[in-house]
């Protein structure tokens, strides 16, 4: 073998390490990626499902815009649930309890509320004309971080309005 031989060698075998090495790296940047992806998509479903299992047992909707919804309760317990500061944020009385601005999620980009009731007709849902006459409630939380972003929408109707 000559010393060139030997130097071409290197030169293929150091091609081939440098490839796998920029290949390794990609696929490690693709499984962060794609676990940073779940987890948003996570942190958006925990926040949609918070909402919407506690205003599922309400009473009804006192009101509500497209960004702040409150409710109420039997025995006269309240909930309002608003996005401030980037965190979903929930203010409630329980059994007299007053709680103000406890953090349901943080990271949150976005969040609106579409409300919706019955037509006439049946079941099927349309959109109400105010949160006073809805008979459900479609959440809609963006959860976000530096890279990405997850949307969830979650649909919940009030069993005391059934």
């Amino acid at each position: 073998m000559s010393l060139v031989e030997l130097l071409v060698a290197c030169l293929v075998l150091g091609l081939i390490m440098a490839a796998l090495g920029k290949l390794m790296v990609s696929a490690y940047d693709s499984e962060e990626a794609v676990q940073d992806q779940n987890r948003m998509q996570q942190l958006a479903q925990q926040a949609a499902d918070a909402v919407a299992d506690h205003l599922r047992g309400s009473t009804g909707l006192l009101a509500g815009t497209a960004t702040d919804v409150r409710a109420g309760f039997l025995g006269d317990d309240l909930a309002r649930y608003y996005l401030q500061d980037g965190a979903l944020k929930c203010d409630s009385t329980r059994s007299g309890q007053v709680r103000v601005g406890e953090v349901i999620c943080t990271d949150v980009s976005a969040l609106t509320f579409t409300y919706l009731r019955r037509k006439p007709s049946g079941a099927i849902l349309e959109v109400a004309p105010s949160a006073g006459v809805a008979h459900a409630l479609q959440i809609t939380v963006t959860v976000a971080s530096d890279k990405e972003r997850a949307t969830q929408t979650s649909v919940v109707q009030f069993r005391n309005m059934l």
